[in-house]
């Protein structure tokens, strides 16, 4: 096994995209920010070997973890040893991100691996650097403590798991989808911004036209899923109508990430 990286930089945003390798192949895609000392979202313990290398060029000076997930906070407390620096994350996902009991299915491990104990500090609603102030909002949904960042002076958006793609067909089984679509609608309120994803290489120029086109997305699969509930259609046939047969991620996370997830998230929300 190796590590995969592809780097590019947007204006003062620096990105790694880190993922494991199995027979050369990469796995899943994860990313690693950097802007003016902070280092936003961490990645995955198995990119170590990738992500150190890369940040040692640099000044960090502080790490902001998204929420706690392995794929984002992983390598948060060997940064912190490493570069002698604070890691900050909201305060409900502390207790996850400080534990030594990661009870993580088999593909969590192979992909991300086990993230090492971090003892982060609740963050506020501004991270203040040289020369930005970096603005907190709070955008639970995909997880209790996601949080995103935006930088007005530059509008730039870092969304963490939060956006992922104007067209979702997969959510995990834990994801609350009405806090989700409530959280990307407070993204609306924002002038545009460049938007930048953890785990989607595209960069988006007009976050506002991103998440209102993945919001209308939702709302039209919903519509879809309503319809054919009312026919008389179960929740296995209603997801095979609208999104097409389970794929290789429902089968590895034992239907944990499921495109039936999704679906019955959809009948759940009051839209």
């Amino acid at each position: 096994m190796g590590v995969a990286v592809e780097y590019a930089e947007f204006g003062p945003v620096k990105r790694w995209r880190v993922s494991r390798t199995v027979l050369g192949r990469p796995l899943f895609y994860a990313a690693v920010f950097w802007l003016d000392g902070v280092v936003i979202d961490a990645g995955p313990a198995t990119a170590w070997e990738a992500v150190e290398p890369a940040l040692a060029k640099l000044t960090v000076k502080t790490v902001i973890v998204t929420h706690h997930h392995e794929d984002h906070g992983g390598n948060a407390g060997r940064i912190a040893a490493r570069f002698g620096c604070p890691v900050l994350a909201h305060a409900s996902g502390l207790g996850m991100l400080a534990s030594e009991d990661w009870r993580l299915g088999l593909y969590r491990q192979v992909v991300w691996g086990t993230p090492g104990v971090v003892k982060a500090a609740p963050i506020g609603g501004e991270v203040v650097t040289e020369r930005y102030r970096l603005r907190i909002l709070e955008t639970p949904g995909h997880a209790v403590d996601h949080v995103a960042v935006y930088e007005p002076t530059e509008g730039l958006l870092f969304t963490g798991d939060l956006f992922l793609s104007e067209r979702l067909k997969f959510m995990r089984e834990d994801e609350d989808l009405s806090q989700e679509a409530a959280s990307l609608e407070r993204l609306l309120a924002f002038p545009s911004a460049r938007l930048f994803c953890c785990h989607n290489p595209k960069v988006y120029d007009d976050h506002r036209a991103a998440v209102a086109a993945k919001l209308e997305h939702f709302r039209g699969l919903r519509t879809r899923a309503l319809a054919m509930r009312a026919d008389g259609l179960e929740v296995d046939r209603i997801s095979r109508e609208l999104l097409g047969r389970e794929e290789f991620l429902y089968w590895v996370s034992r239907g944990r990430l499921s495109k039936r997830n999704l679906v019955e998230k959809l009948l759940a929300w009051d839209g």
